[in-house]
């Protein structure tokens, strides 16, 4: 059965180990006023140097997912709410609601253009293609770039499995695929912390893996994610380490 070519971008669909269906949290950005380009729900973000986001390109480490926004409208000065940016806008306080949970899975079409992702690319990686959304619907146009299937550790996503659904055909092209994201400024500070530290010979300074391991516990996952009784364990654990 062939698939319908529609991209939709990055649809959250449930946490990692959960059920589909889950609660999606979001996080307020900031958005910059003069876009040059709208951002639709389900766009990858990215920082931009001022501390604004703004949609992601291609191999670019994200934020999280745009899923919708909120600003003073220019024209009606009236509060707005909007499933997407639109260019070239400058209210002077828009918000936007991004899912930024490295933990969260998402449903993306891939392209099949000049490859076509099976089960054989499963635990693979890839990057995005980042196509125009639709200012009438307000969906994103981002999908799944097959022919970028490799296990290069910065490609954008990971693929995690087919999309169980009676509508998508898993052997067919522009299959829908679950995805994690794997290039994510959420998700890597771990690594450029322990890179910061000095080291003597090859070995961490004492204390240094101990106290990168408590950070963790409030950065990644989120400490409301975990349970109390455990957390609180973990943390006497990393203190006594660090003080032996």
């Amino acid at each position: 059965m062939a698939n319908i070519d529609a991209a939709f971008g990055l649809r959250p669909i449930a946490k990692v180990g959960s059920a589909p269906g889950g609660t999606t949290g979001t996080t307020k950005y900031s958005i910059g006023d003069n876009q040059s380009t709208a951002i639709f729900t389900g766009d990858p973000v990215k920082y931009k140097n001022d501390g604004t986001v703004e949609v992601a390109t291609a191999s670019d480490a994200f934020v999280g997912v745009f899923l919708g926004c909120f600003y003073t409208d220019p024209s009606t000065l009236k509060p707005t709410f909007r499933n997407f940016f639109p260019a070239s806008t400058s209210p002077g306080d828009a918000i936007a609601f991004v899912c930024d949970d490295p933990d969260q899975l998402y449903v993306a079409q891939q392209d099949s253009v000049g490859a076509n992702a099976v089960a054989a690319n499963l635990n693979e990686n890839a990057n995005l293609v980042f196509g125009a959304g639709s200012t009438t619907t307000g969906i994103s146009g981002v999908e799944i770039d097959s022919s970028t299937l490799a296990t290069t550790a910065t490609h954008q996503v990971r693929l995690i499995a087919f999309y169980d659904t009676p509508s998508n055909d898993a052997t067919a092209n522009n299959s829908e695929l679950v995805v994690k994201i794997n290039n994510s400024v959420r998700s890597s500070f771990f690594v450029l912390l322990l890179n910061k530290f000095p080291t003597t010979g090859t070995l961490l300074i004492p204390g240094v893996l101990e106290l990168a391991f408590l950070m963790s516990l409030f950065l990644i996952p989120p400490i409301t994610t975990m349970s109390p009784s455990l957390t609180k364990s973990l943390v006497v654990i990393a203190f006594v380490s660090i003080a032996g």
